[in-house]
């Protein structure tokens, strides 16, 4: 069953928001590659942070995108409650930035992926984890193309 977290350090990201830090914004998204294809998605609890992320080893690799704009919906007529969107896309044949390894359309899947505060959008090492996700199986990246994960979060 694919599992969505609120993490622990994106619980204290978020404590940082809305204290009117301006390095606490929603503002990139990791994906987590097997470049070589046949990923696993691992298990994921609300300890998992942006260094399990840092620690993936070859053949996997890390790859970090910064967020289309998150648009809010407040129409109920819409959705249930307010809804934030954000979008990110991870074109075939980007370069992760662990191990300089290629996302090879139709070989490399996506075993799971981050909500990110990236303060410092030069240094990934300063970056919180906000929410994780692991899908049931990993997700083929088309060849020629582009996978793209759209995340929501309702504010009630």
């Amino acid at each position: 069953m694919s599992t969505t977290l609120i993490t622990y350090e994106g619980a204290d990201a978020l404590a940082k928001a809305v204290s009117n830090n301006i390095d606490a914004a929603i503002n990139a998204m990791y994906f987590a590659v097997r470049t070589t294809g046949g990923g696993t998605p691992p298990a994921v609890d609300r300890t998992y942070s942006a260094d399990d992320f840092r620690a993936l080893t070859s053949p996997d690799d890390l790859f970090r995108v910064l967020l289309n704009p998150g648009t809010l919906t407040p129409s109920s007529a819409e959705y249930t409650g307010n809804m934030v969107n954000f979008t990110g896309v991870l074109p075939a044949g980007s370069t992760g930035i662990l191990h300089g390894l290629q996302a090879t359309g139709g070989v490399a899947e996506i075993t799971h992926a981050g909500l990110v505060i990236a303060p410092d959008l030069e240094d990934y090492t300063a970056d919180l984890l906000y929410a994780v996700y692991a899908p049931d199986t990993a997700v083929l990246i088309p060849a020629n193309g582009a996978e793209a994960l759209r995340w929501q979060i309702a504010f009630a």
